[in-house]
């Protein structure tokens, strides 16, 4: 997500080391103008807050966090996704060609009425 996220010290994001798909629960302790900090595994991280993107190479630029609303709004995303792929319904993603989680839930929905109807 690239949105600005609302977040105060003491919320908890999970935090994703260089890209690995399991990630890690973090604590916000310190927020600043641009950047925040992040308590996981008894060290702080840093991150840019409007990309959600570690700071430099010691933390991995692959490294970023996901706010508690963002990890939700993934799953309902990767729900609707694997609904469609069950389907044999596999939209194209990319920059030209990206769709809202919400759009997304209401095309699994409709997916989903083709088994009644038959």
């Amino acid at each position: 997500m690239t949105t600005t996220p609302d977040i105060k010290v003491g919320d908890e994001v999970r935090v994703y080391f260089n890209s690995r798909t399991a990630g890690q629960l973090g604590e916000v302790v310190r927020i600043g103008r641009t950047r925040l900090t992040v308590r996981v595994n008894g060290r702080n991280e840093d991150f840019y807050i409007e990309t959600q993107q570690g700071v430099g190479p010691q933390s991995g630029y692959g490294t970023r966090f996901r706010t508690m609303a963002d990890e939700a709004e993934y799953e309902r995303r990767q729900t609707a996704l694997a609904t469609l792929k069950a389907r044999n319904v596999e939209p194209r993603m990319g920059y030209e060609r990206s769709f809202t989680t919400e759009q997304i839930e209401a095309l699994a929905e409709v997916v989903k009425t083709f088994d009644q109807e038959s």
